[in-house]
């Protein structure tokens, strides 16, 4: 006899309530039977069966309703308190203020690095205009009469300087012209001579004006300088804090003072 023959069997008054309240199962009663599986069955068999034939709580599980479902997982759920709000956002701030020094440092770096480029880039296109027109070019910072006025700081221009009185008149377009460093920071040319300007002469020389473009930050820091060493072939390195001796007065590895 297989395990899945039915039998109708008498049944007991508690069996019979039980197989009343399932709907889907056919039941008689006037006799007092139900199409359930034999008990002998059910004791051969290797999967127990409910009453009512429900085989596995799986097919229990399905007969729950979607209201009785989310009201299942609800009673599941569970929210944070308000100190655990509270110290979950003390820490975040205190995470936040380790790392805002580094994060600074990092934008002064990169800061520093791309003024003290814009300075080499404004000598290398120099040295192109001269040595192409055959002209002297000048690189310096105008003021609104056109004249050098020194001050680095606020961006520098390239023109050619046909008439070398390092002023630029009417007829001589600007070509180029380079940005101002952050605010609060500070660029100074220290030079042979005059530190105004920097001439470059048609050989890819300058005039005799071998210095230093120096970068400051912003906050004076001794640890962020940029210094761009120019000799007179008009060329240029840049040095680092790394490369600067902070012992040194002389030389162009000497400290720089923001």
């Amino acid at each position: 006899m297989g395990n899945h023959q039915k039998r109708s069997f008498t049944l007991s008054q508690r069996d019979q309530r039980r197989c009343s309240q399932c709907p889907g199962r056919s039941r008689r009663p006037r006799s007092g039977r139900c199409d359930l599986p034999h008990p002998q069955l059910l004791r051969q068999s290797s999967i127990a069966t409910p009453p009512c034939g429900r085989r596995s709580l799986p097919r229990a599980q399905a007969s729950f309703s979607q209201s009785q479902r989310f009201q299942f997982h609800s009673q599941g759920q569970r929210g944070v308190t308000l100190i655990e709000l509270l110290a979950t956002l003390a820490i975040l701030a205190l995470l936040v203020s380790f790392a805002m020094p580094s994060a600074k440092r990092l934008v002064d770096e990169v800061r520093a690095e791309t003024a003290i480029h814009s300075v080499r880039g404004g000598i290398t296109f120099a040295r192109a205009v001269a040595a192409t027109r055959n002209k002297p070019a000048l690189l310096c910072p105008l003021d609104a009469d056109g004249r050098c006025h020194g001050d680095w700081s606020h961006g520098f221009s390239v023109f050619v300087d046909r008439l070398g009185v390092a002023e630029r008149h009417p007829e001589e377009p600007v070509l180029r012209t380079f940005a101002p460093v952050p605010r609060g920071a500070s660029l100074r040319f220290r030079a042979f001579g005059t530190g105004r300007y920097l001439r470059m002469l048609p050989n890819g020389q300058t005039a005799w004006q071998n210095g230093r473009f120096e970068y400051c930050a912003p906050d004076g820091s001794a640890a962020l300088p940029r210094v761009l060493v120019i000799n007179i072939q008009g060329r240029g390195r840049i040095m680092r804090p790394e490369d600067i001796d902070p012992a040194r007065t002389q030389g162009p590895n000497r400290a720089v003072n923001c």
